[in-house]
């Protein structure tokens, strides 16, 4: 493997603007990064995402190739929402996870809500939910996973993001609108809401 020097770090700055473009605690949390012991996965690293307003991002360190276990989805598990998280994943089985709450790499990987940019995905077995690399994914790129439409509930994220995403899965609202169950119904409204389309749903 191919290691990329901008990255032997956990830390990844491009350019100087990065920097600057970053929050206040975005930069405390890079630095409180740089503080710690070099403890770190040697796959990946966190750094200004190259999304727009994507604050920090998960990048490859090294060449990784198709089929790679990268990371696991740490946090902690609820089976409501968290509380202004815009890193919860929701499992199969109705759990939520909060990456914010345990530090782990996986919660740092965006989606970019298109198809053609992902290169990895998200696979939950009986024991773990973990992200898994399906392109060959250079030294030094972004990791891009999606996360799915139940993702985009989450009221905290940005909206014209959230638009994106429901736009992206919005077969997946119509079947959802189509469901017998009076709840998928009442979801599907409400994706259908965020993006003006609510008209457009037979329910």
């Amino acid at each position: 493997m191919t290691a990329c020097s901008k990255l032997l770090r956990p830390v990844v700055i491009h350019r100087e603007t990065d920097y600057n473009n970053l929050t206040e605690k975005e930069r405390r949390f890079l630095t409180s990064l740089e503080q710690l012991p070099q403890l770190f996965s040697s796959l990946v690293g966190i750094g200004p995402s190259k999304i727009i307003n994507g604050g920090l991002g998960l990048f490859a360190k090294v060449n990784i190739l198709p089929g790679t276990k990268i990371c696991s989805y740490l946090g902690r598990k609820s089976r409501r929402v968290p509380c202004n998280s815009t890193r919860t994943i929701r499992t199969m089985d109705g759990w939520y996870i909060d990456g914010l709450s345990k530090g782990g790499y996986a919660s740092y990987a965006n989606d970019p809500c298109s198809k053609i940019a992902e290169n990895s995905e998200l696979i939950e077995d009986d024991e773990d939910v973990f992200i898994e690399s399906t392109k060959w994914i250079r030294a030094c790129d972004e990791i891009y996973v999606d996360y799915g439409l139940e993702f985009y509930s989450n009221e905290t994220l940005n909206l014209s993001y959230r638009r994106q995403g429901i736009i992206r899965h919005w077969e997946e609202v119509i079947k959802l609108s189509k469901s017998e169950s009076f709840r998928d119904r009442a979801r599907a409204i409400k994706f259908a809401k965020v993006i003006g389309a609510e008209n457009e749903l037979c329910v």
